[in-house]
This record gives C-alpha cells, sequence and structure tokens, in this order.
C-alpha cells in the first residue's frame, strides 16, 4: 500500500527523470553537432549533392522526432508537477480533517466532564 508521502516522493522522481532529457541534453546537442559537422564534410563534394540532401533531411527529421520527445517530456513534467501539488493537498485535507477530529473528540470529552462535574453536586 502506498501512503501519501511515497506517492510525493514517486511523482517527485519520476518528474526529475524528465527534466533530463529536456533541451540541451546530450541526444539533442550531438546530433545537432553531427549534422552541421556532417554538412561540412560533405560540402566539397560535389558528386554527391543527392545524398547530402537525402542525409540532411533524414537529420532534420530526426530532430524533428527530437524536439517532439522533448516537447512531450516537458508536457509529462509539468503533468507530473500538477499530480504531486495534488498530492500535497490531499496531505493537507486529511491533516485538517483529523485535527477537525481530534478537537471534537476534546469537546465531547470535556462537556462529558462539565456534565458529570454539574450532575455530581
Amino acid at each position: 500500500m502506498v501512503c501519501q508521502r511515497d506517492r510525493y516522493q514517486l511523482l517527485q522522481q519520476a518528474a526529475q527523470k524528465t527534466v533530463r532529457i529536456l533541451p540541451g541534453s546530450p541526444p539533442n546537442t550531438c546530433l545537432a553537432a553531427k549534422a552541421s559537422a556532417a554538412a561540412l564534410q560533405r560540402l566539397g563534394r560535389s558528386f554527391r549533392q543527392a545524398r547530402l540532401i537525402k542525409d540532411k533531411s533524414a537529420e532534420r527529421q530526426i530532430l524533428s522526432i527530437y524536439d517532439d520527445r522533448i516537447q512531450t517530456e516537458q508536457q509529462l513534467a509539468t503533468v507530473y508537477g500538477k499530480w504531486s501539488a495534488q498530492v500535497l493537498l490531499q496531505h493537507q485535507i486529511v491533516l485538517h480533517l483529523l485535527l477537525q477530529s481530534l478537537a471534537l473528540i476534546l469537546f465531547i470529552a470535556v462537556c462529558m466532564v462539565l456534565c458529570d462535574a454539574w450532575c455530581g453536586i
């Protein structure tokens, strides 16, 4: 059984994992560097012009896929943040209800003691 505190910690861990994949992460940076380096090497070779266009197109598609993945990870991180806030809110509500119940029990006990003292006179 997972308690409120455990759920919050699990959500925080999941959010941290998604933040590691955001922009500037190695896959996106390495691929961009590879694309520019490959483009510079191939510029001098006119007989491979068609292949260069095809390779650039493929690299752009891969970069687009990585950008989509980064955007999805950002959205996931936002959702995890909202879930974490919800878990904290639920924790506060439960704590408030417990304190309210405890106050009611103490009020009833005080009333019983006062009634017992008043009836015993």
